[in-house]
């Protein structure tokens, strides 16, 4: 009859209404065209207040048995709540165009969660499968807008908070790997071909850069904490966090080539790489810059060394003197 005629127009209504915000929820997630300059505080504030809005209006279209009301009732009130979106989503990305890249990195994704959480909500009501509980997931996503880091000083320590734990990770891993090699060797005496994972002296020299490399981030976290006073320091708040992914991605791939690609030029040439990135967070202000740049050089070099010599490449010391010396260059170029 007329009622469940009604009922799918409405549920198609919620469908399609749920659609649009998935488009405009990856809009959010993409990278703005433009950076634009103005007030981000205020513009965090509208964007959290549109959140808010488009909340209340999502749990009264959930309290309000919709499929079963009069269709005029259902447009007008899935025309409301489509209002609410278009407004928050124009206020989220007001706010994050006005956003630098590293706060950008951080509150895409929580701006983004808002629309598909609600498209969810519209999703599951359209199916009459809609429970409190997909309310509750749409207001932690507000929530979690509200909460934002919007600030560059403190996204950054955020950021390398993560990059810190990803690091932490990585060390855990190379520890366990020669646990289980000790382990391992003291049953299968007398193979062939040594594991890189397997020589004490490189696993060692690995594992105390992978240490220094840490204390470094964590030290750049202090600092960027110390730029969140001073709002002219963004753009060291940027490198700080930016050379924090850049150590983290290279600690995983050292790790990496050590413990599962037994490849003794991956492990020489990233932990080359690896001392560069550490000694730039350190002239950024996170370490004793001087005082740290011989101890890193020998560590790195140490790590070099091992790597040729546990690949039968002791005779070469060539290359680990031109290593050195390119790191010599490196330091001088970036003094």
């Amino acid at each position: 009859g007329p009622a469940t005629t009604s009922a799918r127009m409405t549920s198609q209504r919620l469908s399609d209404t749920a659609s649009k915000l998935d488009a405009a929820s990856k809009l959010l997630r993409a990278k703005p065209e433009q950076s634009l300059i103005g007030d981000v505080g205020r513009a965090h504030g509208d964007a959290r207040s549109a959140a808010a809005s488009l909340a209340q209006q999502a749990r009264a279209l959930h309290l309000f048995d919709i499929l079963d009301a009069p269709e005029t009732q259902a447009v007008a009130c899935i025309a409301d709540l489509d209002r609410h979106a278009a407004v928050y989503a124009t206020c989220a990305g007001l706010f994050l165009s006005l956003c630098g890249g590293v706060v950008h990195k951080l509150a895409a994704s929580p701006c983004a969660d808002v629309l598909r959480c609600a498209a969810q909500l519209l999703r599951k009501t359209a199916a009459r499968q809609a429970q409190a509980s997909d309310v509750g997931r749409l207001e932690a996503a507000v929530d979690a807008v509200g909460r934002l880091a919007w600030q560059p000083g403190s996204a950054a320590v955020l950021l390398i908070e993560r990059q810190e734990g990803l690091m932490r990770d990585a060390l855990q891993e190379l520890l366990e790997a020669v646990e289980e090699g000790a382990g391992e060797q003291g049953e299968g005496e007398g193979e062939e071909e040594e594991e890189l994972i397997h020589q004490p002296a490189l696993a060692l020299a690995v594992r105390q850069l992978l240490e220094s490399t840490l204390s470094t981030v964590h030290a750049s976290r202090a600092a960027a904490v110390r730029s969140t006073a001073d709002s002219g320091q963004s753009r060291l708040a940027e490198q700080l966090s930016a050379g924090a992914k850049a150590a983290s991605q290279l600690v995983d791939s050292l790790v990496c080539a050590l413990v599962h690609e037994d490849d003794a030029d991956g492990v020489a040439s990233y932990s080359t790489s690896l001392g560069k990135v550490v000694r730039k967070l350190n002239s950024l202000g996170a370490g004793g810059a001087d005082a740290g740049a011989a101890a890193l050089d020998a560590l790195v070099e140490r790590c070099v060394t091992e790597a040729r010599r546990a690949a039968g490449e002791e005779g070469d010391e060539g290359a680990v003197l031109s290593a050195t010396a390119q790191l010599a260059n490196a330091s001088l170029k970036s003094t």
